[in-house]
């Protein structure tokens, strides 16, 4: 069809050409067929997705490859959305990954919503590509647009093995979000007793309260985490402390049920 004058650059309804399709799913030699008879590499959809984008999203390094041999912009990207290489972070594509950081991708490039390729790696717990980022030069204590750290990402999941490396990498481990929460008080919500006591063994601080009064134990008293709650407990957590509702651990622990965890409060309180 091209030797017989097919427009190779033209587009779907969503803006879409033919390599971006064969992009997505991966077939390598047909974008090299397209981008030989002058197929626009750096083309965007109506999404903002470049050819380059759609192979690392769905981790098509082959196409990814060919792309970039034939000239794709490794951070092409429209109103400073997401990059390739932070859509292969995301989605845990190491190998994707280091072709595009091979290929000069700029690993400290924010997305729309202030994220880097850590922290969204870090979002998702993606173990390998985060030791890759942060061997190229990743900043560990990046804040994004909603006052996030890759550490308090990572914690939010339980990310425990994540969190353990972004703290051998000096990630602040009391660094604050917009609301004022913490890495400790999100691993606490989480119930991620492992994560917690990283933190703690880290230098975590055990009674930091957030704009609304809420404590590390009291997330983990909401959560009915046995124990979590004892791991704060051991390393000085208050009992008494109370929210901007005037609300306490222990009474927070019986109005969801935990009975096990109260108990725990309970003798606590007794001493």
């Amino acid at each position: 069809m091209l030797d017989h004058g097919a427009c190779v650059n033209a587009k779907t309804g969503e803006g879409c050409s033919a390599l971006m399709l064969a992009a997505r799913q991966g077939h390598a030699r047909v974008a090299e067929l397209l981008l030989d008879h002058g197929a626009d590499a750096d083309a965007m959809s109506v999404t903002g997705y470049s050819a380059l984008k759609e192979a690392a999203w769905e981790g098509r390094l082959e196409a990814a490859r060919v792309l970039l041999e034939h000239g794709a912009g490794v951070d092409a990207r429209e109103n400073g959305d997401d990059t390739a290489l932070m859509l292969a972070a995301i989605n845990g594509y190491d190998d994707v990954v280091n072709l595009l950081l091979a290929h000069g991708a700029d690993v400290n490039t924010r997305g729309e919503g202030g994220d880097t390729a850590l922290t969204a790696a870090s979002e998702e717990g993606c173990v390998d590509v985060a030791r890759i980022l942060l061997d190229a030069g990743a900043l560990v204590n990046v804040i994004d647009s909603f006052g996030y750290s890759p550490l308090m990402e990572a914690s939010r999941g339980g990310h425990a093995e994540l969190v353990k490396m972004l703290l051998e990498h000096d990630a602040d481990v009391n660094a604050r979000g917009r609301d004022g929460d913490s890495a400790l008080m999100a691993a606490a919500w989480k119930g991620s007793a492992e994560t917690v006591k990283l933190l703690l063994e880290h230098g975590a601080d055990a009674n930091a309260r957030n704009d609304e009064g809420e404590s590390a134990l009291m997330g983990a008293a909401g959560k009915g985490s046995v124990e979590t709650a004892r791991l704060l407990l051991e390393h000085g957590a208050d009992v008494n402390a109370r929210n901007g509702k005037g609300e306490s651990a222990l009474e927070r622990a019986f109005r969801r049920g935990h009975s096990d965890l109260a108990r725990l409060l309970e003798e606590r309180l007794a001493r």
